[in-house]
């Protein structure tokens, strides 16, 4: 059988910003104090030096994939001292960090932190993803500004308060902010709708629903505990179903913990995920975990898109892999 291998990847969290005494994670971000000129300048280095240090001594790859970093490091760092503002300095970082060309490896400014921890984001409740040269709407969260103004998947996003979207973005909402959209809806009209940016919930969502045929569609959208006690729950009680769609559309992955076991779910016995290699380049061979397994003999299909990452890709992969999935 061909190997496959995989490396244990460092996520970089630097400088994450906690308010001093907090036992629980807020559920409203606190812009901190605006700083003078000279204490920016002095706080920006400070974090673009502890990051940069960080990925030099953490990286799984000790070469650093061939990239010089001292000089890269030298060549940003000025951009991130002039960083006026947090979400400027931690670009400025990541376009350092950026020379690895890494997925895995990034710095998240203090407020995408908060947000990550209090499961929730500033926003009007629309994703949208890049095809053909055009923003579309991939997805409009329920409860939210942009499914009361009507917005629907597949509408082209063509500008946000008067400007054209561009290839890059960066954009940032605020409580209580207006924001004027530009649509070209499914019949081709344009359309202008202006929404207050709220809070959105970000919450992992579990769906399971019935498809034509007794076919079981199961969406996720991480790979936590909870999620995998709701697969192997879900997956027990519909033993009998001919087939499952595993929709991984936007799941950016999760624990490897939790990924070994639902791989298990889907075989009769133990599988190999492939090997892990450290930094110090020790190397061990990981295979799924069965216990409690539902042991699904039906058919599987998996869903995935440009939003699928990390566990989820992997989960995709050892499947077809081992002839489990289409």
């Amino acid at each position: 059988m061909a190997r496959f291998r995989f490396r244990l990847l460092v996520l970089l969290l630097p400088a994450i910003f906690l308010a001093g005494g907090c036992a629980t994670t807020p559920s409203v971000w606190t812009e901190p104090a605006p700083m003078e000129a000279a204490e920016r300048r002095a706080h920006n280095l400070r974090i673009y030096d502890r990051a940069a240090d960080r990925v030099e001594s953490r990286f799984y790859d000790v070469n650093l994939r061939g990239v010089d970093w001292s000089a890269a490091r030298a060549r940003h760092r000025e951009t991130a001292a002039a960083a006026i503002d947090d979400e400027a300095l931690y670009a400025a970082i990541n376009t350092l960090i950026g020379e690895l060309r890494e997925s895995h490896t990034a710095a998240l400014a203090p407020r995408h932190v908060h947000e990550m921890r209090a499961r929730q984001r500033t926003g009007t409740g629309f994703r949208m993803r890049r095809l053909e040269s055009h923003w579309v709407v991939s997805e409009v969260m329920p409860g939210t500004p942009a499914e009361a103004a009507g917005v629907l998947p597949g509408w082209i996003v063509e500008s946000r308060d008067g400007e054209r979207l561009g290839e890059n973005l960066r954009l940032v909402n605020l409580p209580g902010q207006a924001i004027t959209y530009g649509f070209i809806d499914g019949v081709e009209q344009t359309r202008l709708l202006t929404m207050t940016a709220g809070p959105v919930s970000v919450e992992p969502r579990l769906e399971s629903r019935m498809l034509e045929g007794g076919v079981v569609l199961l969406r996720f959208d991480d790979f936590s505990h909870p999620t995998l006690r709701w697969l192997s729950r879900t997956l027990k009680a519909h033993q009998e179903a001919p087939a499952v769609v595993i929709d991984l559309r936007n799941n950016p992955g999760g624990l490897l913990y939790s990924l070994s076991f639902a791989v298990g779910e889907f075989f009769p016995r133990r599988v190999e995920l492939g090997t892990f290699i450290w930094r110090n380049g020790r190397e061990k061979d990981a295979n799924s975990y069965q216990w409690g397994s539902a042991r699904y003999t039906g058919k599987v299909v998996i869903l995935i898109d440009g939003g699928s990452a990390s566990s989820a890709e992997i989960f995709a992969h050892v499947l077809r892999h081992h002839g489990r999935a289409v």
